[in-house]
């Protein structure tokens, strides 16, 4: 059996439920009371959380903070460090809810890139992973890139360098416009603004097949919403694929449910196609859950008996 290794930025998603049923006396701003707090591994932590979910194994490689949200990740994920050359700190993003609706996000970040310390110890753990080649040896690498620093542009070519060379195969969540730092992935999954404003970066008149052979990119996933999908294929296809939500609750996490999905069955020998449309019906499942929701083995394998995928043509494990 294989797993997958999943770099990137870690961070904390946490949800504050609570109400407004007055004014402060000090301010004219509304009182939040809370009532509830839900807490859980967010960016590529959450990636992570969705590929054991699903029972596929999996290791983390990020940074943290030296603090007790880092700590928490730590205890939930593993495979994260802290960088001591700078007092940096763990990246989490705070939601305020009342009645079901987002009225306040908080963000603690750093965006800026990494120690150099920093990156020498993560390479040295995604190093060591990519050279095992025993039990549980990794074959699909996920890049879960959200601009807080981690991903530097000579990090993410060592990896993808480096697992091309050793046959893994690379799929990266962008956040960045430029995708120079992701030439060579076998997998890049932008959403539709990504891609958008990617394709404005790299000039009037550019296409995302244009993009593709610029930056040697096999497989494009544009992920739209309630318009569901596009994969622009190695072969010069292009599939289009319906959305299945009926409900939208939440999308946080979303796109974190798709790359989590297409990795574990990848990974588990699925052809890239069918991985993507199980993807999108477990995306479609992911955003009627209020958070970040890790979809189960068990609601997969109902998504796939649904697409008329059995067990031989659609594994998991």
């Amino acid at each position: 059996m294989s797993r997958v290794l999943v770099v990137g930025d870690v961070m904390v998603d946490e949800f504050i439920h609570g109400e407004i049923t007055r004014m402060s006396p000090e301010a004219p701003v509304p009182i939040f009371v809370e009532k509830m707090r839900v807490t859980s591994p967010g960016g590529a932590g959450n990636v992570a959380r969705g590929i054991h979910a699903l029972g596929r194994p999996y290791a983390v490689v990020g940074l943290v903070g030296d603090d007790q949200d880092g700590a928490y990740l730590k205890q939930m994920i593993g495979g994260v460090v802290n960088d001591e050359t700078y007092h940096r700190r763990t990246t989490k993003k705070t939601r305020y809810i009342v009645d079901g609706h987002h009225v306040l996000r908080v963000d603690v970040e750093d965006p800026s890139d990494i120690s150099q310390f920093a990156e020498k110890m993560l390479w040295d753990m995604i190093s060591s992973h990519l050279q095992f080649d025993g039990h549980l040896r990794v074959d699909v690498v996920v890049l879960s890139d959200y601009a807080k620093g981690v991903l530097t542009s000579s990090l993410c070519q060592s990896v993808i360098q480096t697992a091309n060379v050793r046959n893994r195969r690379v799929i990266v969540d962008p956040k960045r416009v430029d995708w120079s730092r992701y030439r060579g992935a076998w997998l890049i999954t932008p959403n539709e603004k990504e891609m958008n404003e990617a394709l404005v970066h790299d000039g009037q008149g550019c296409t995302v097949r244009k993009m593709m052979d610029r930056y040697y990119v096999k497989n494009c996933l544009v992920t739209m919403g309630d318009r569901g999908m596009e994969l622009y294929a190695e072969d010069g296809s292009v599939s289009k694929i319906h959305a299945t939500m009926h409900q939208v609750t939440d999308v946080t996490g979303a796109g974190d449910t798709v790359v989590a999905v297409v990795a574990a069955l990848v990974s588990s020998g699925t052809p890239l196609e069918r991985a993507v449309r199980v993807a999108n019906a477990a995306a479609g499942l992911a955003v009627r859950q209020r958070g970040t929701y890790a979809v189960t083995k068990t609601e997969l394998l109902r998504l796939q008996n649904e697409l008329g995928y059995d067990s031989e043509t659609v594994t998991i494990v």
